[in-house]
């Protein structure tokens, strides 16, 4: 079996990308995305969050909370923000369901992770002039 690693020329030599999380859903690294139920689960783009849940009602407004209602999909989620003041409470409680951030410097976990979902132990790659830890703002569209 044959794994093909996303490898970066810098400065005379190759380095392989690394990313500070893995998506849950497509298991790539990321160092952007969306993270679920304050760090329960990653996702690398709406796609991804799409695909795990499809029509589970897995998200919530504080409006279906307060009202013991039966819970958003993903895509009544997503449409659910145009519907608050981004002053609000209630935007304030749908970021602790889900939101979008970036990682950098300093939000590593115990393993960082290639473009196909291999992990790397930190201490191992952290120093190693092999990698190159790949922050969210420098994190390419693929």
């Amino acid at each position: 079996m044959s794994v093909n690693v996303r490898v970066v020329k810098i400065g005379g030599s190759m380095k392989t990308k690394l990313y500070y999380r893995q998506c849950d859903s497509c298991k790539s690294g990321m160092s952007k995305g969306y993270i679920y139920h304050g760090d329960t689960y990653y996702f690398c783009d709406d796609e991804c969050v799409g695909k795990y849940f499809g029509d589970y009602k897995g998200f919530t407004t504080l409006e279906d909370w307060n009202n013991n209602g039966p819970g958003l999909t993903w895509k009544e989620f997503q449409a659910s923000w145009d519907k608050i003041d981004d002053n609000s409470y209630e935007y304030d409680w749908q970021l602790d369901i889900c939101s979008y951030t970036e990682w950098t410097k300093g939000d590593e976990l115990d393993r960082v992770y290639d473009q196909q979902g291999n992990s790397y132990l930190v201490p191992n790659v952290i120093f190693s002039n092999g990698y190159e830890l790949v922050d969210g703002e420098s994190q390419e569209e693929e």
